[in-house]
């Protein structure tokens, strides 16, 4: 049977989730569990996120390593019907290395969700030997920052964009990236000290958009160019500006890049650029369920989670 269970409960007895119940940033977090019985000990647990726009399952744990299809498949029947009352979609992601993958992808899709590209979450440890190197990497492109500079690119942190000017920034940002950073802000707050954004002129040219989970961690959740400059270089401001605040950091910070596998410009970077400072890199599986199913899905999804 399915129950709705407190986070303090569920991380007592699945300790590795202690996170959600922990932070701050997780308000509207809740846990459903498979029990034999009312009052019994969990032997699956879910934890998700509500919001108006959708269900996020942050985490998904079995008593057993491998995982059990029967009871994942229970307790994600549970969540979609539940959303689908409300006419809710639900994203599910997770982490490839799972002992439990292949078992949890198995009864994703056999619950009805559709998986789509998956996401690469890049992990940087922003401490003084990451520093160094990024600094090195500044002095070789030296002349290339300074040539930007004499185009007359200039980097400007969110800090110091007023907000009346906010909304039309973010909405030629939806428009042409299709990315909603204010959707994205009210999920996680956004670090608005270590957002920048590259303007020509008045025009946007490039820009980075960093949420804040928690006070040592950082999440680089979008970044790009406009189309008539992705071969200029000039993301390489707002992407500099923010890599070299995270080491001037009391406490070590550990920040995440994420972009999808379909993302090609991101996935280059990553393997080129970003390389001077990431640590590991790791695959997450990536599936949504929305309650319309078909061609509404994939709108859906595009709309909401396209990096």
């Amino acid at each position: 049977m399915i129950l709705d269970v407190p986070l303090e409960k569920a991380t007592a007895d699945f300790p590795g989730l202690g996170l959600y119940a922990e932070s701050a940033y997780f308000p509207d977090t809740q846990a459903v569990a498979f029990c034999e019985s009312d009052g019994a000990k969990p032997l699956s647990l879910a934890v998700f996120r509500r919001s108006d726009q959708g269900w996020d399952v942050l985490d998904i744990r079995d008593i057993r390593p491998e995982g059990d299809d029967k009871r994942y498949g229970e307790l994600l029947g549970a969540l979609i019907f539940r959303a689908k009352k409300l006419c809710l979609p639900i994203s599910l992601r997770f982490f490839e290395d799972r002992r439990d993958y292949e078992t949890l992808c198995r009864a994703a899709s056999c619950a009805g969700f559709v998986k789509f590209p998956g996401l690469y979450s890049a992990i940087s440890h922003a401490d003084e030997a990451m520093g160094n190197r990024w600094e090195d990497f500044k002095k070789k492109r030296g002349r290339f920052f300074e040539r930007l500079a004499a185009k007359g690119y200039r980097n400007i942190p969110l800090t110091d964009i007023a907000a009346s000017d906010r909304a039309a920034i973010y909405s030629g940002i939806k428009k042409e990236y299709n990315y909603d950073a204010e959707a994205a802000a009210r999920q996680i707050p956004a670090d608005e000290e270590n957002c920048f954004f590259a303007f020509r002129a008045s025009r946007l040219a490039a820009f980075c958009f960093v949420l804040r989970p928690s006070p040592t961690q950082m999440i680089f959740d979008f970044g790009g160019a406009n189309h008539r400059e992705r071969y200029s270089g000039v993301f390489l401001m707002p992407l500099s500006a923010f890599i070299s605040k995270t080491y001037r950091y009391p406490e070590t910070q550990t920040i995440i890049y994420l972009f999808h596998e379909n993302n090609a410009e991101m996935v280059n970077l990553a393997r080129h650029t970003l390389s001077i400072v990431i640590d590991s890199t790791k695959y997450k599986a990536n599936f949504f369920y929305s309650p319309r199913g078909g061609q509404a899905q994939d709108e859906r999804y595009e709309r909401t989670h396209e990096t």
